[in-house]
């Protein structure tokens, strides 16, 4: 599973919601998005989806109340990742690690999984369960997506 975005606010009263996309997906042929309510990833089965711009898009779920829409603000959005779209840039683009396991290439432990990301600033930081370990500091030996880990060199003492 891929966080691709995070829903934004409601539109209007027909039931759909702002979906901000950090990470391109296959939105014509994904089914569900899903969102963590209460500490459970909950499928939403997709209804219609319209764009608005570039990274904007508008969604309307099945058998969707305006309560449980209005709980979706602000969560992040994941799809399964065969909907995921491959990047065709160059660009670093942070969202798309979010999930991945992050493997010390010393010794092979698992460092943890990066949970979220902090681009506020020029030094993004990523929430690596609980700790921030800035992306400036990594360097990736070997990454894996089909299991989604990356196997790193992290600085002596960043940890």
């Amino acid at each position: 599973m891929t966080r691709i975005g995070k829903f934004n606010k409601t539109h209007g009263v027909n039931g759909e919601i702002n979906l901000m996309v950090e990470v391109p997906f296959d939105y014509e042929s994904c089914k569900f998005i899903l969102a963590e309510i209460d500490g459970l990833m909950v499928p939403f089965e997709i209804a219609s989806v319209r764009t608005r711009g570039e990274n904007r898009l508008l969604v309307s779920f099945e058998r969707m109340t305006q309560e449980i829409l209005a709980r979706l603000v602000n969560k992040n959005a994941h799809v399964d990742d065969e909907y995921v779209e491959e990047e065709e840039t160059d660009e670093f683009n942070p969202a798309y690690y979010v999930g991945y396991s992050m493997i010390d290439e010393k010794d092979g432990h698992e460092i943890g999984t990066i949970r979220d990301y902090d681009d506020s600033t020029e030094n993004i930081l990523f929430d690596v369960d609980g700790n921030l370990v800035p992306a400036g500091a990594i360097e990736v030996e070997e990454f894996n997506t089909k299991e989604k880990k990356i196997i790193v060199r992290l600085p002596e003492g960043l940890l």
